[in-house]
């Protein structure tokens, strides 16, 4: 090999190759640069603590309703009704509550049943299944319910058992007299359930299946 004589400039491609050496790095470090950026903003879009969580989740938001079950239970012709403290008013519900992990919409409506009421059912019937958006309250947003509602007949009843925090009473009300205090129901929830109980909306239990 040729030595290169003092003074003679580097060889071009020495020059072409440091170039696109460095143009190489400038891309490398900008699409770094752009992943980290691209993953931070997923991660706070995915975030509990943004606003509007109620955006759908098909926009890469956290939403989900509030899973419920409620109990229609007759006795002669009398409806098994609960006085609860909510939002610091004493309003009229059906027995209900949250379904809870690892359980049943069945085993649910029974549980919530006997503690809020003392008394245990025993379920006949699948009434139906709804849904409601709780109105606004100032900056938050209304909660969003799917209840599941039961036909049920009473079993037994334990006047000793401690009710729920928040339950007043349990207390039996014929139909009209419920109709009559509709300015007191806890949401439409209450009286929409009874309707159709009344006008004979039944299905199977075994329309309803826990997989194992």
């Amino acid at each position: 090999m040729r030595a290169r004589p003092p003074g003679e400039p580097n060889a071009p491609c020495c020059h072409v190759a440091l170039r696109d050496a460095g143009a190489r790095t400038e891309e490398l470090d900008g699409a770094v640069t752009a992943a980290v950026r691209t993953v931070d903003g997923v991660a706070g879009e995915l975030s509990p603590d943004k606003d509007d969580l109620c955006v759908s989740y098909r926009e890469g938001r956290f939403w989900q309703p509030d899973v419920t079950v409620a109990t229609v239970v007759v006795r002669d012709g009398r409806l098994l009704m609960v006085e609860e403290q909510a939002n610091g008013r004493l309003v009229l519900n059906q027995p209900a509550g949250h379904l809870e992990p690892d359980e049943t919409l069945v085993d649910a409506a029974t549980r919530e049943t006997r503690e809020e009421t003392g008394w245990d059912v025993r379920l006949t019937a699948f009434v139906g299944a709804y849904q409601w958006k709780a109105p606004s309250s100032g900056s938050n947003a209304g909660r969003h319910y799917l209840r599941f509602v039961f036909a049920a007949e009473p079993v037994s009843h334990d006047p000793a058992r401690p009710l729920d925090t928040g339950i007043v009473r349990a207390l039996w009300m014929t139909p009209a007299e419920l109709d009559a205090a509709r300015e007191r129901h806890r949401s439409p929830l209450v009286w929409q359930a009874v309707a159709d109980h009344l006008a004979g909306r039944r299905h199977p239990l075994t329309l309803l299946q826990q997989l194992a």
